[in-house]
């Protein structure tokens, strides 16, 4: 009888079944931020599915930014000051306070899962403005960022974002060292800003008394997050309204998307720091052929807190994190169905398309340069530094020439040979 239980431990373990030396830990939502050693490292992740398996004598670290779930033996206890959990396996049950516990549930209270901070340090070309930095603090390990932001708090406007661009989904942190890829840290914890302000979004623009004055369909253009990308838009969807901008609906859902796929693939082998903002805005088109008035009515939208100016463009910063890699550039988009004879002059003397092979080569290298889906192009940071003054460039010493820019309004002609490229 002994011979045949050691024998069938053996076979189940070479034929990956857990149930022998393993414990499950079942995850509810909202899912906890998992920790564990690993060697001289410390990864932090959260679960893909609906439970977490792990082995005999291991022992899982859980985090919940706002107040612990822990069901045991099916009975629910609700920490709400609690953030911390620590569980070990030992034989098949996991030990968890002393206790021996069969069935274990973890999840998180409905709250936001990442805090606000003020960062006590600056991002690039921001010292104008307020720094803050969306993560957890981890104890024993240091700050979780998520995302850091560059914001006007006296207009209410963004300036920048960004954020790291990994398709792993798990995060290596150096023991007792915080992650500072993104620059900030996780200074003074702050309520979220949509207590306090009346933000503008997609549903309070359809139903403002603003949409009867907007001089445009209503599907031309939406309020959307500035980060389109998932799964990032979903965690930090708490704080959407932050990043919301006024986007023309072709670029949003055609070259800007085309973008963010060849991006997502890239991230399978690459990793890049991504800072994504505005610039510049859209007038309203004249309805006189020959006016020749110098005054332009700026597209907006507004409430009693705050303004929103639909932006000329979108740009994205992309700086690759590989080490020995130097590769950085600037997507822009162009965010108006009105700009005439769309191009990169505004921002670069080169457009820099065929630099960069993974971009070249995609869908959206293709179709790229179509007006009809958001013409688009590439330029060196440095001249585009030159041109924005809050770009996030660290050299300091690149001399800013910001100058109002209008884009001014025309009808729109594609040529035969973008007819040719997209039907292709």
């Amino acid at each position: 009888m002994s011979h045949f239980f050691t024998t069938a431990v053996f076979i189940a373990l070479l034929s990956g079944c857990s149930f022998a030396y393993s414990c499950r830990l079942n995850i509810g939502g909202p899912s906890p931020l998992f920790t564990k050693d690993f060697g001289s490292k410390t990864i932090v992740f959260r679960t893909h599915g609906s439970e977490l398996v792990f082995e005999n004598g291991e022992t899982i670290q859980v985090y919940c930014n706002n107040g612990l779930r822990i069901e045991r033996n099916y009975y629910a206890d609700i920490f709400p000051t609690d953030r911390r959990a620590e569980f070990t396996c030992e034989s098949m049950s996991i030990m968890y306070e002393g206790n021996a516990t069969p069935f274990v549930k973890v999840s998180c209270s409905l709250e936001a899962a990442l805090s606000f901070y003020e960062s006590n340090r600056k991002l690039p070309k921001c010292k104008s403005f307020m720094s803050y930095a969306l993560g957890v603090k981890l104890p024993a390990i240091g700050d979780f960022i998520k995302a850091a932001i560059c914001y006007d708090l006296e207009r209410l406007t963004l300036k920048y974002v960004t954020y790291i661009a990994d398709h792993k989904k798990i995060s290596i942190f150096n023991k007792l060292n915080a992650n500072s890829e993104l620059i900030v840290d996780l200074g003074q914890k702050v309520n979220n800003p949509n207590n306090y302000f009346n933000f503008i979004n997609q549903n309070s623009l359809e139903t403002s008394q603003n949409l009867e004055k907007f001089p445009f369909n209503s599907h031309e253009f939406h309020f959307e997050s500035l980060l389109q990308g998932q799964p990032l838009n979903e965690e930090l969807k708490d704080y959407a309204d932050l990043f919301n901008t006024m986007w023309w609906r072709q670029l949003r859902q055609e070259n800007w998307r085309y973008f963010l796929d060849a991006l997502r693939e890239r991230t399978l082998s690459a990793k890049y720091q991504v800072f994504m903002g505005t610039y510049g805005n859209i007038t309203i088109p004249s309805t006189q052929p020959n006016c020749s008035s110098t005054k332009s009515e700026v597209v907006s939208v507004h409430n009693e807190d705050m303004v929103v100016q639909a932006p000329g463009y979108i740009w994205a910063y992309l700086k690759s994190l590989i080490p020995g890699e130097s590769e950085e550039f600037v997507v822009i988009g162009h965010n108006s169905p009105y700009a005439r004879n769309p191009s990169h002059t505004e921002f670069c003397t080169v457009d820099i398309c065929d630099n960069i092979a993974w971009l070249r080569e995609s869908n959206f290298g293709n179709l790229r340069r179509l007006p009809s889906l958001g013409y688009t192009f590439w330029c060196r940071p440095g001249e585009v530094a030159k041109v924005i003054d809050y770009f996030p460039l660290y050299d300091d010493n690149v001399e800013s020439t910001t100058i109002s820019r209008i884009l001014q309004p025309f009808n729109m002609d594609v040529n035969e040979r973008d007819f040719d490229l997209l039907f292709s």
